[in-house]
């Protein structure tokens, strides 16, 4: 989905560094599943301890583009700023009826091309 508003809320907060308690609570339409949590910055996402594994993955995958000279290729810094990718904390599934993960929440990141539809506001079922 093309939408001004929310490329332009990933490019603002998605694409920062900056480490946030604070996320902006929307719920998005993903191939006709609703996702619902609080958008964080890229920063955000990959300082939570609950992706130490992402985060080390990406630190390697920085490391070997340094080393292999692919910074400087055509330009292209590998880790760029503007990424098309909404990064989401406290971020719940609903489908069917209920809700994954059924207690707590998730750490997301969904393709901004994935989404149907989008609106402010955090989904809860009661």
């Amino acid at each position: 989905m093309k939408n001004i508003y929310l490329e332009t809320l990933a490019s603002i907060i998605c694409s920062s560094d900056k480490i946030s308690d604070k996320g902006v609570p929307i719920t998005l339409s993903v191939k006709g599943v609703l996702i619902s949590g609080e958008l964080i910055s890229k920063g955000t996402f990959f300082d939570d301890e609950g992706n130490s594994g992402l985060r080390s993955l990406r630190s390697r995958l920085l490391e070997v583009a340094e080393d292999h000279d692919l910074n400087d290729n055509n330009g292209v810094d590998p880790d760029h700023d503007f990424e098309p990718t909404l990064y989401l904390k406290n971020a719940k599934y609903f489908v069917g009826g209920g809700q994954i993960p059924t207690e707590g929440s998730a750490l997301i990141a969904v393709d901004l091309n994935s989404v149907d539809a989008f609106n402010m506001g955090q989904f809860k079922q009661e």
